[in-house]
């Protein structure tokens, strides 16, 4: 599971908007508003695009249940 405090963290440290983001994963800004307050769950496809586009590993952003 995608911890969203941890996304958010990052991307904040690395300067990188919402709307970038969101772009990206071709999602809208308020799904993945979303997905930082561990509201919404996203796909492992994106989970990895994310990571990519992060420079992170999967265990930075997911915690075990």
């Amino acid at each position: 599971m995608i911890v969203g405090s941890k996304l958010r963290k990052i991307r904040e440290q690395k300067g990188i908007s919402l709307g970038f983001i969101a772009d990206y994963l071709d999602m809208s800004v308020s799904a993945l508003m979303a997905v930082e307050r561990d509201k919404k769950h996203i796909n492992l496809k994106q989970v990895d695009q994310l990571c990519s586009l992060l420079n992170v590993n999967r265990s930075d952003l997911i915690v075990k249940p």
